[in-house]
């Protein structure tokens, strides 16, 4: 009976430390990404430099990337060069005055749009995503264009594929954002009626931890291991 209480006690002190173990923060970084502001096209879209059309995991409708960083909590885990795309599409942003900002909100699924990073040359995905508010600004003072983008709630994350063994928890917020200092644009004299524009960007959210399950599982058998060797200690 000793034995067994050990056991769960190891189980629960082992559960317990990790439950309040702070959630690692994963991010991708890219750069090389080129996108296009167009007033008239679906109500004022901005989309990845290849393709207004956009969501099918069609590397075709997506812009080549030159690199993309994974990090945890700071600390780069991996990286790509080859093969990586965005694609981003998002709709009836509505015209964007000059100097100043917009914000796009859509409360129903699909949202307003869709961003994507793809990590392979067929058709598939590193990770999409449903974007559901959006803020664009145009920064003439710092002669930057400034793009952010959230996806809100678990349904932001339609589908996840990405390298590394990594993964988004699907209960969080993912927010992802770009920002270009090397853009042109043409206005009707009060607003934006294009942008092209290159720059970089980058994909936040809670690393997804590991299930409950697994603790329990990887604890208990921690406890029954330090129980064996008592035993034959004996």
């Amino acid at each position: 009976m000793r034995h067994i209480i050990s056991a769960m006690c190891a189980v629960l002190s082992v559960f317990s430390f990790s439950a309040i173990t702070p959630a690692a923060t994963l991010e991708i970084q890219f750069d090389g990404f080129n996108f296009v502001y167009d007033a008239n096209v679906s109500g004022g879209a901005i989309f990845d430099a290849t393709s207004s059309s956009g969501g099918t995991g069609d590397p075709g409708q997506a812009d080549p990337l030159d690199t993309m960083n994974f990090k945890v909590d700071g600390a780069l885990v991996g990286s790509l060069n080859t093969n990586i795309f965005a694609d981003l599409s998002i709709s009836g942003i509505g015209p964007i005055p000059i100097g100043e900002s917009v914000n796009v909100s859509c409360s129903i699924p699909p949202g307003c749009g869709t961003f994507d990073l793809l990590t392979n040359t067929t058709t598939g995905y590193g990770l999409a995503l449903d974007v559901f508010d959006a803020t664009i600004s145009h920064i003439t003072a710092l002669g930057s264009l400034n793009i952010a983008v959230v996806g809100a709630g678990a349904s932001a994350i339609t589908t996840q594929d990405l390298p590394f063994g990594l993964a988004f928890d699907e209960f969080e917020t993912v927010t992802f954002s770009f920002i270009s200092t090397n853009f042109t644009t043409t206005d009707d004299g009060s607003n934006l009626t294009s942008v092209v524009a290159s720059g970089n960007g980058n994909v936040t959210g809670t690393l997804i931890p590991i299930p409950p399950a697994v603790w329990l599982l990887g604890s208990g058998l921690v406890g029954l291991a330090g129980i064996a060797r008592r035993r034959n200690a004996a």
